[in-house]
């Protein structure tokens, strides 16, 4: 069984503060374009990538970050369903990848080796992580807004995309049984929190984050 050995220098302890943070995820739907793109490699979950939101240290960049990067990530990506949305070699490693890791990643001073630690935190700390951005578009035909990214991390909740507000929320239909979780407006929050997305829907498709 691959278990990643997760790292004591985790997002609190870069500077000793809560940076605002978000792991992003994408919903596999037929109604937007990367929801599409994800559906061809999943039919519950893609990880968009980790972002740091305001920098953390004076580490300047280096010009081993790319491969360093790029060592850490090619044996793993598989097993947190992190697949390239690129037109151009999608599904795989490491364009995506890496540039996630530039723009929200060494630009804040963050190393490679950190970085890859705090994207691969699935540990009881990190379900402390709250809903913080959430994407949705109201799918007439069925008179709901369907959720199809999320965000957990540290910030101000945001709410994106071409929803209506006064109809309830709902996941794509997800894996095998086509499952369909449904939400009101006023509890969304309370009710898509870190823990229970990640016993019920990462883990069912990567159950070794939850044994790890």
């Amino acid at each position: 069984m691959f278990v990643l050995i997760f790292s004591a220098f985790l997002v609190c302890s870069l500077t000793g503060f809560q940076p605002r943070v978000s792991q992003d995820f994408i919903l596999p739907s037929s109604h937007s374009y990367k929801g599409r793109i994800c559906s061809k490699f999943s039919s519950l979950f893609c990880l968009q990538g980790f972002k740091f939101k305001e920098k953390v240290s004076d580490r300047p960049a280096f010009v081993r970050d790319v491969i360093d990067m790029q060592t850490l990530i090619r044996p793993v990506y598989r097993l947190l369903n992190w697949f390239s949305l690129f037109q151009f070699g999608q599904g795989g490693c490491c364009d995506m990848q890496t540039e996630n890791y530039l723009f929200s990643g060494q630009n804040y001073g963050v190393s490679p080796r950190d970085f890859f630690f705090n994207l691969t935190d699935f540990s009881e700390s990190a379900e402390n992580r709250q809903l913080v951005r959430m994407h949705a578009q109201f799918i007439s035909n069925i008179c709901l807004n369907e959720i199809q990214e999320l965000s957990f991390g540290y910030g101000e909740f945001q709410m994106t995309g071409d929803y209506k507000a006064d109809y309830d929320f709902t996941m794509p239909p997800m894996g095998s049984n086509r499952l369909m979780f449904r939400f009101k407006w006023s509890s969304v929050r309370q009710d898509i929190t870190y823990e229970k997305f990640k016993t019920r829907v990462i883990c069912v498709e990567q159950p070794w984050i939850c044994l790890s």
